[in-house]
Parts: C-alpha cells; structure tokens; sequence
C-alpha cells in the first residue's frame, strides 16, 4: 500500500453522507451530479444492503471533461423532468459532488425550469466531499430536508417526539430492528414517535416531523434540530443512543426528564435491569478480562465504550472513527469515570490505516471491535474482529437482531 493511501482516514465524505440521509427516505431517488466514478460507494449500498426501498434508486449525470468547461444543466434536467414524474419517487435528492459545486451552473433554475413537469419535491443537497466528513454530510443533508420538506403542523401531538439523526448506513433487518427499539423504548414511557430521521420510512411522515412536541437529538441530529426549533419552536433535547445497560439507562431519563416522567422512568429501569442482568452475568463468564480495540463512528463510540466494559472486558484502544468534539468529550469523560480501574490506553480520533495497524501491533487486544476494515486488519494479525460499523461490505442481516 502507498504511503498516500495509508494516511488517508477511512472515513468516507460529505457526498456519501448525503446520499446515506437521501437513502433513508423510502420513496427517495438519488441523482448524483458527478463523474461516473463517484458511483461506486453509492451503487454498493443499494447493491448490496438496501432491503426496504424499491432498489434502484440512483442515477448519475455522468459528469464528463467538456461539462466541466460548458457545464451540465442540461443534464439534470432530463433526469428531474424523467424520475420526477414517476408516481413511486416522492422527492428526488440532487447531489453535487465536489467538481459539480465547482461549477457555475443554476441547478435552482434548472430544476424550476421544470417544476410543472413533475409530481414532486427536488432538494439539492450539501454534498461536496471537501464540506466535511460522511457524517457531517449526513447531518447537513438533514437539516436541509426538515428544512424543504417539513409541512407547517395543523396540530401538536401532546407527549410525542421526533428522533433525530440515526446513522442507517444499511438498509438491513438488524437495523430497522435497532429503530424498533427505540420506538418501543418510547412507547415504554408512553411517548408517541412522529418520526425517527432516518429510518426507511416515506417522505409523508417526514413531512409530519413539525408535530412532534420535541425533538430528541442523537449526535448527528443536530443541524435538523435547529432548524426545527427555528421553525416551529419545537424544543431540542440531546440523548443518548441507547446502546449497552448505561447508555440505555441514561436514554431513558433524558427522555423521563424531558416529558416529566423520571418515576415512570426509574421504574422501567428497575424492571428491566432486574430481567436483563442475570443473562448478561452468564455472558461474562466468556468476556471477563478479555481486552478489546474499539474503532467505531462517533455516535456509536460511548455505547460501545461502555457496553464492552459492562461485560467485563479492558480497553486496549479506542479509535474514533470521524470528527465530532461534543462526542470526543463525552468518551473522555466516560474513560474518566473509569477512574483508575483500568490502565491508561490510547484514545485515536479519525485514524488512518496505518495508525490503526501500528497501534493492533503494539497493543494486540483480544478482539478488535469496528468495522470490516478494522475486522481484515485484526485477523491478518492473528486477532479476533467483529464488524459493527461502516463500512459492512460483506455482512448481510437476515433476521431481526438489533444492535441496540
């Protein structure tokens, strides 16, 4: 491997974010303004992990060397007055890539020059790769659907919520198994969920999001959040994702705390924990002392953090695998809970290749928990790797199994 690539992070950019927030609308269908190359991590999702849409739903403008010079207006046209009037597309997703933002073109008046041929709504999306990570190109892309889509609410649902900025990065039934626990989490507590961003559902409940009473905001639910409360004052309170018994518990009275129901809270907790616990003591007989590399996106890192530690198992490093201070805050502040009852170990933030395969020599954790990246790099080392993250290019979910 080159020097080049071995620095590079292995965190995808902002135009793959974009296309993760556009894919999670059912009846979304991507146009990706860009060169053909620009195709290949897009079409692999769809290809291999999208199990709830009416797949495929991505086409490209084919970007060439002359459009760059003359542009490509043209071409988005075609594209917007075709899929546009499909019944089955419900909001077509424009995604410049970065050579397209470059261009003096008006995609706006392209895209107006033929309103009236269709039947739906098109957003372009702030999809450059140099505008940040995937992550951040998922957030951003949120904000600007809650910003196009969302209708002005007739009414406001008394104790009820949206969910925001839940990283579907796979269309699988693990997945949307994971967004079935939190809606029944909510339900628990007797919190109706308007919408949960972005969970496969279709642009009309999307809609719907301005009738929630609160928006509870997961890590890359942030810009979404603010341009709700902007809009329609709906209040933002930032929450955990429920991912191990903590962060469960920590989700749970957030959301207690924000509907005053901290007792209803407390005694969920209490039941659950007294079900929960005696399965999870039997687990540990396998985990106990064993030390663990974790290498997962952000949102996932506390949870994950926490989880491993709760089964007993020692943290060897810890990889964050994107860039996100108020999350880095957090897992410093976990690990310092820990107190001294573990060794010091690294913490690395959006490593790169090479970072990542120095640190498995040096440290040599049991298992090494991440992505289908970190899992090849453990076992050629001779260490046990489990894939939880992105990318999961070969791991398919054919039952309803939650990672939450």
């Amino acid at each position: 491997m080159s020097k080049v690539l071995a620095d590079m992070t292995q965190n995808s950019d902002a135009f793959y974010g974009s296309f993760v927030a556009a894919y999670g609308l059912r009846d979304a269908f991507c146009i990706a303004h860009s060169p053909k190359g620009c195709q290949q991590e897009p079409a692999s999702l769809w290809q291999r992990h999208d199990v709830i849409g009416d797949s495929p739903r991505l086409v490209m403008t084919h970007l060439k060397e002359d459009d760059f010079i003359f542009g490509a207006e043209h071409k988005v046209v075609e594209l917007v007055r075709y899929y546009g009037a499909m019944d089955r597309v419900g909001v077509i997703a424009l995604m410049p890539n970065a050579g397209a933002s470059l261009l003096v073109e008006d995609l706006q008046g392209a895209i107006d020059s033929v309103r009236d041929d269709i039947k739906c709504e098109v957003v372009v999306l702030p999809s450059a790769g140099f505008s940040g990570d995937m992550y951040q190109g998922f957030a951003n892309s949120l904000g600007v659907f809650v910003e196009q889509l969302v209708a002005e609410p007739e009414r406001k649902i008394p104790r009820s919520a949206n969910v925001l900025g839940y990283f579907m990065h796979r269309y699988e039934a693990d997945e949307t198994a994971s967004v079935v626990q939190i809606r029944h989490l909510l339900g628990s507590l007797g919190v109706e969920v308007v919408s949960v961003l972005m969970e496969g559902a279709g642009v009309e409940t999307l809609k719907r999001a301005g009738e929630a009473e609160v928006n509870l905001v997961l890590p890359y639910g942030r810009e979404a959040a603010r341009v709700l409360e902007d809009r329609f004052g709906q209040s933002a309170v930032a929450v955990d994702l429920p991912l191990g018994l903590d962060r469960t518990c920590a989700f749970l009275r957030q959301v207690g705390a924000a509907f005053g129901l901290e007792k209803e809270a407390e005694e969920i907790i209490r039941r659950e924990l007294k079900r929960v616990v005696p399965p999870i003591y039997r687990v540990m007989s396998y985990t106990q002392g064993h030390t663990f590399g974790l290498f997962v996106d952000p949102a996932k890192t506390p949870g994950f953090l926490t989880y491993c530690t709760e089964l007993g198992m020692v943290p060897a490093v810890v990889g964050i695998m994107g860039n996100d201070e108020p999350t880095e805050e957090g897992v410093r502040e976990t690990i310092a809970s820990f107190g001294d009852k573990y060794e010091p170990f690294q913490v690395l933030i959006d490593p790169a290749r090479f970072e990542i395969t120095d640190v498995l020599k040096e440290v040599r954790p049991d298992v090494v928990i991440g992505s289908c990246t970190e899992e090849e790099e453990a076992r050629a080392l001779g260490i046990a790797g489990y894939t939880v993250t992105f990318p999961m290019v070969s791991k398919r979910a054919l039952y309803p199994r939650p990672l939450l």
